[in-house]
């Protein structure tokens, strides 16, 4: 059942769980309600503006209910992107995230995909330096980010480029490249074409050893897993290594905050 009423809401006993889908600047006040009927929620990404919207919820005892609806991370490409950087010592990671709308508004409510992505894949985020504008009339901003175990990752936000999300990985000898968070090929090695007299240039093809082309269906890839995992939480009360939990979810928005201080307005 779907209610607009909160304050009905808390009156409704039979609820199995809740989820908050609403605009972001309200999303805390919801929850501050909804914390306390010690059901499952399910809260839509980011589930603040800033990381100090979600801080007073650090301590609540029914915080380990909370899941935050970072869908991307459910994807299979996100999934084997994770595996395969935790098979090595550092990666060193390429991104860009050109977003339609040039804001950084919309960076923190929309943004956040790419953030959380990257937390997911490679841990941690520390954020190192970040250069640019917040000026919307101006190209967008570049992000140098690390983590403990020594990745290091670029971030382009480009917004308004014609173009789509893109992620590379690599580890000196493998590369994996995302296309979308859609699409994964998995590289290793070159392949040398010689050349000939009807092609006089020598070609280097990369050598795929693997690739993921997520099917697209009427349910938005990673919803329905997304879906599937609030089920569990639901049944288990108990949150998986995949979903994102509070903790996450304030150190995505505390990356973009960091962010955002960084940046000329």
């Amino acid at each position: 059942m779907c209610y607009s009423d909160i304050e009905f809401l808390n009156q409704c006993k039979k609820s199995d769980a809740v989820v908050i889908a609403l605009e972001t600047s309200v999303t805390p006040k919801a929850l501050e309600q909804i914390i306390e009927l010690d059901l499952p929620v399910l809260v839509e990404k980011p589930g603040g503006i800033s990381a100090t919207d979600l801080m007073s919820f650090k301590h609540h005892k029914n915080v380990g209910l909370l899941l935050f609806g970072y869908n991307r991370r459910y994807y299979e490409t996100a999934i084997y992107a994770r595996n395969f950087i935790s098979l090595n010592s550092t990666v060193m990671i390429q991104a860009s995230f050109p977003d339609a709308i040039p804001s950084f508004s919309q960076f923190r409510i929309n943004g956040c995909h790419i953030i959380d992505f990257l937390q997911f894949t490679v841990g941690e985020l520390i954020l190192q330096k970040a250069w640019g504008s917040k000026d919307p009339k101006k190209s967008g901003f570049f992000v140098q980010l690390s983590t403990t175990q020594g990745h290091l990752i670029n971030l382009c936000v480009n917004w308004g480029a014609s173009d789509n999300v893109q992620v590379k990985i690599s580890n000196g000898s493998d590369c994996l490249v995302l296309r979308g968070f859609e699409q994964l090929n998995h590289y290793n090695g070159m392949k040398i074409v010689e050349p000939t007299e009807e092609f006089p240039l020598r070609v280097y093809q990369p050598i795929e050893v693997n690739k993921i082309n997520t099917t697209l269906t009427s349910t938005k890839p990673g919803f329905f897993q997304q879906a599937l995992a609030f089920k569990d939480l639901m049944e288990k009360r108990m949150l998986s290594v995949i979903d994102c939990s509070l903790d996450q979810a304030i150190h995505n928005l505390e990356i973009i905050d960091s962010i955002s201080e960084s940046l000329e307005p």
